[in-house]
Order: C-alpha cells, then sequence, then structure tokens
C-alpha cells in the first residue's frame, strides 16, 4: 500500500542549530531580553558553571509561571519556569524525541553531540518523519499521500 516503514533518527533531521544558551542563574527579565535580541521564544538552559544541559526556557513559560502568577522576572531565576526535559541524542529515533515533546506539551528538546550541545529539535521537525504505518487508537486507516485524502468528522455520541 505503500506506507513508511522505515525508522528514522534525529540526525535524519535537519537540527535547528540556530538556538542560544542560557546560563541557569540568569534572571527571567535576561532570558527575555536575550529572546527579543536573537528572535527565537525557546533557550536552552546551561547549569552555571558547567556545559550540562539542565533544561528549556520557552516565552510561554515566562508568561504562565511567572507574569501570570505576579513574580517579578527581574529577580526571578529561569530555572523556576523552566522545563526539565532529558536532550536526545542524534541516534534517538524521532518517534521518542516526539514522544517526549508531545508528553511535556513542549516543543524543543536540545540535542546532544558526545555529551554536547548541537542544537534543537521542534515538534514541527519530528511530525513529517513519525511513521503513518500504524492505525491510530480509533481505528483510522493510514494513509500515505494526505493530498488524496478525505477527511470525515463524527461527533461523539454520549449517553
Amino acid at each position: 500500500m505503500g506506507v513508511s516503514k522505515k525508522e528514522y533518527f534525529v540526525r535524519d533531521l535537519v537540527i535547528d542549530d540556530e538556538y542560544s544558551e542560557i546560563d541557569s542563574e540568569t534572571t527571567i527579565q535576561a532570558a527575555a531580553k536575550k529572546m527579543k535580541e536573537v528572535g527565537v521564544p525557546d533557550l536552552v538552559v546551561i547549569e552555571k558553571g558547567s556545559n550540562k544541559v539542565i533544561g528549556v526556557i520557552a516565552d510561554f513559560d515566562i508568561v504562565q509561571d511567572i507574569v501570570a502568577e505576579g513574580k517579578d522576572p527581574k529577580t526571578t531565576k529561569i530555572t523556576e519556569a523552566m522545563y526539565t526535559i532529558e536532550p536526545v541524542s542524534l541516534d534517538t529515533p524521532v518517534s521518542e524525541a516526539f514522544t517526549r515533546m508531545q508528553e511535556l506539551e513542549v516543543s524543543v528538546v536540545p540535542v546532544l553531540k558526545n555529551n554536547k550541545l548541537v542544537g534543537v529539535c521542534t515538534i514541527q521537525d519530528c511530525w513529517s518523519y513519525i511513521p503513518d504505518r500504524l492505525p491510530d487508537e480509533v481505528g483510522l486507516i493510514p494513509v500515505s499521500n494526505p493530498n488524496y485524502a478525505e477527511f470525515w468528522f463524527r461527533a461523539s455520541v454520549r449517553s
């Protein structure tokens, strides 16, 4: 039927190497300024005094966890709003990277090569590499070419 059975790995993706790092002791305000300067919505958080990746701070986290909670962005450290996600390697299956981001409801995971940060992988990067060979939980049939698919929606019936 022409559906994909190949397993893809993070190395098969175009890894976004236009990312920025930020020290874990940085304030929220400084992180927001850096995001604005470099034009990115996420920063990879590096543990102060080492090169260890400890998480990611996203603009959404700043709004939800700091601004909406009334915390002072001038004194609050980014570690109070960042999310912790285990970095992936180039040998990680794309489906695993996608699942990690999906479970945490985040859009970026750091990518390491020989324990060094080489970029970030986004959920959008992974999307087109997720195998379409498995039917979903409600038994939909996989489609190899979505350009020729018709989509039907039905309301769920509640008793």
